[in-house]
């Protein structure tokens, strides 16, 4: 009775040929593979990152129509970064910075970080060539430029009758992603919108 022989190398197995070939392969294979998933890992931070911003944001409009009272969100310096902090009028004045430092408008709820959970996402605008802002805004964004653009107060602040502080906030990531959340003042209407390098265009 004949001994089936091996299909690869040797009776006594792999060659180092051999082996040497199947690890190519599998590297090979391997990076094919890492560039779409880490691409497609990227988008999928920052686009939870900007979502659960406009949730909050949502929450908040709800609650100060339901309340009778503004609520807002301020965006505030946190070591190299930032951090959102959700807060309730309590003097029939609106959120105001100085209302926020003597305690009249208080903290309310978790304090949002777009970090926390989704590495390498935070409030910012990506180093390299200018980009266009996000219509219906004109000219040009730059790296290192304040990516809060909600007046100098840093404040987005809901009212009793449904209307928002009118502005822009835009998130990127250690990849250069560029996302950004425009609110429309009266109608408090958000518009979340992607930068596509390849066209240089804003799409949903």
């Amino acid at each position: 009775m004949r001994t089936p022989r091996p299909i690869l190398g040797s009776p006594a197995g792999l060659s180092l040929l051999e082996i040497l070939v199947v690890v190519v392969l599998l590297g090979l294979l391997a990076g094919i593979g890492v560039g779409p998933i880490r691409e497609g890992l990227g988008r999928a931070r920052l686009r939870s990152a900007v979502a659960e911003l406009s949730r909050r944001m949502m929450a908040a409009r709800w609650r100060a129509v339901a309340g009778h009272a503004s609520v807002g969100l301020r965006f505030e310096p946190e070591g190299e970064g930032w951090r959102v902090v959700t807060y309730v009028d309590g003097d029939s004045d609106g959120i105001r910075s100085a209302d926020i430092l003597a305690g009249r408008d208080r903290p309310s709820g978790s304090v949002y970080r777009p970090q926390e959970g989704r590495p390498g996402v935070y409030f910012g605008l990506p180093a390299g060539d200018p980009i266009p802002r996000v219509p219906p805004s004109r000219g040009w964004l730059n790296g290192g430029e304040d990516p809060i653009r909600f007046g100098r107060s840093d404040i987005v602040s809901f009212s009793a009758l449904g209307s928002v502080t009118p502005g822009t906030v835009y998130l990127t990531d250690r990849d250069g992603r560029l996302a950004a959340l425009v609110l429309f003042g009266a109608t408090a209407r958000m518009r979340i919108r992607f930068f596509h390098r390849d066209s240089g265009e804003w799409r949903p």
